[in-house]
């Protein structure tokens, strides 16, 4: 059965999720946000609304990724060692195994960091800050608890497939863009990218539970309670596995940088706007109000981690820049610029650091 905006209500019903007398009484509204999955906004003025979220490919791994996704809600609510986790999760509902189909709380009156950025026209250091804290906040509950529960034979501890030359080469957007196969072509020759990639992997350390694809739409922000603070979840726990927590630090950091450049008007492509994007003082503050929550959260001395992060977001923004021209005939003046970025960041992490600490930009000027 394939869930469509027609038949989620009945489909609801059959599920014990929804009773019918609350459709008959026209508290039930649907809104479609469909993707890379079949995604749908329940929504209800006197009750909680729903988000559904139904596979559209029925392939392993399509099929292995959602699992994932509902294994971490379960886990977060069944095992200790993963109950941290549900503070920054919405509640979760069912999975539907047979259907495939997953049901969570529908966060109310919530928008991403990427809407929440593009409607204000610009960072927020105070959102940035309560995203560093609730990171912290389960990075140090976790701890070292994992070791203690059966379940994490689940997870498979693979690196990011940027982090690999053999998956690099079969990339999984090969298929979809010639502009794809290109960008690749740009890192593979270069023997600076190419050796900074592979010794991040080297180093890279299977220590605690990771998200694996931390992005601004992942993270939805609301204000609330009576002294008007920003809440935040975190959703789209489909690539989540055991793996090095610095890949989610290093992703946020690379997005604040990298939002700051895609949202350019196109008529910047190549100008002088666009390569002086990322020095933008909102950006910087960003970052720094990020990491600075973090790190006072996990009450820790930074001790490197910053520019290990770093360099776990420079790999990052090289991925954004294919997942950008994934669909484009051509590589984008935007794109080769996220190269060029990540390329500085890897050449000096101790430098682009320092800077984060608020001595220079992030990104020095062309």
């Amino acid at each position: 059965m394939l869930i469509t905006a027609g038949n989620i209500c009945h489909y609801l019903i059959a599920q014990r999720v929804l009773s019918s007398a609350s459709v008959v009484d026209g508290d039930f509204a649907v809104i479609d946000v469909s993707g890379r999955n079949r995604n749908f906004k329940v929504i209800r003025q006197r009750n909680s609304g729903y988000f559904v979220k139904q596979i559209q490919q029925w392939d392993a791994q399509t099929v292995a990724m959602l699992q994932c996704e509902a294994a971490c809600y379960w886990l977060a609510r069944n095992d200790s060692s993963f109950a941290p986790l549900a503070t920054v999760m919405p509640e979760f509902h069912s999975y539907d195994l047979d259907r495939h189909v997953l049901i969570t709380e529908l966060i109310p009156e919530g928008e991403n960091l990427y809407e929440h950025l593009r409607r204000v026209g610009g960072f927020s250091v105070e959102v940035a800050a309560r995203l560093g804290q609730v990171m912290g906040t389960y990075h140090r509950a976790l701890g070292n608890g994992l070791n203690d529960s059966q379940h994490t034979a689940i997870f498979p501890r693979q690196v990011p497939w940027i982090l690999s030359a053999d998956q690099r080469n079969s990339h999984p957007f090969k298929e979809l863009s010639p502009a794809t196969s290109e960008l690749l072509d740009v890192v593979e020759k270069s023997p600076q990218l190419r050796q900074a990639l592979d010794e991040i992997r080297n180093g890279w350390c299977a220590a605690s539970l990771m998200h694996g694809d931390m992005r601004l739409e992942n993270c939805i922000v609301v204000r609330r309670g009576a002294d008007d603070q920003w809440n935040l979840k975190i959703v789209d726990w489909e690539l989540a596995d055991i793996g090095d927590p610095c890949w989610d630090l290093g992703s946020i950091i690379q997005a604040f940088i990298t939002a700051s450049i895609m949202s350019l008007p196109l008529e910047t492509e190549g100008s002088g706007e666009m390569k002086t994007a990322a020095n933008r003082a909102g950006v910087q503050l960003a970052i720094r109000s990020f990491w600075n929550s973090y790190v006072a959260e996990r009450r820790m001395e930074e001790d490197g981690l910053l520019e290990r992060c770093l360099r776990y977001g420079a790999a990052r923004m090289i991925q954004s820049a294919y997942e950008y021209v994934q669909f484009s005939p051509q590589v984008s003046s935007k794109a080769l610029y996220l190269l060029q970025v990540s390329g500085e960041i890897l050449k000096d992490p101790s430098r682009a650091a320092s800077e984060i600490r608020g001595q220079k930009s992030v990104v020095r000027s062309q």
